[in-house]
């Protein structure tokens, strides 16, 4: 593939085109198959499009938590329950 000539010391994260919207038609054309029938399709880009939106808004609702290392003696002790 010519987008890969003199690219082999360049980090490319699996990527070997020039193009992310052609990479992202590749990666549907290996999940879509012209023997699947046009139902199948709309059903499978919808399933992929509610887990792709999942798993983006998943990472902004993880709980986590902060310490205060300024905090006294009783916020200490609240903390631990």
């Amino acid at each position: 593939m010519w987008a890969v000539y003199e690219r082999g010391h360049v980090a490319h994260l699996g990527n070997h085109t020039n193009n992310r919207l052609e990479s992202a038609w590749g990666a549907l054309k290996d999940i879509l198959k012209p023997e699947m029938e046009l139902d199948e399709c709309v059903e499978t880009l919808y399933f992929l499009q509610t887990t792709a939106e999942l798993e983006y808004a998943s990472r902004f609702n993880v709980l986590g938590s902060r310490v205060y290392h300024g905090a006294d003696e009783m916020l200490l002790r609240l903390a631990v329950l």
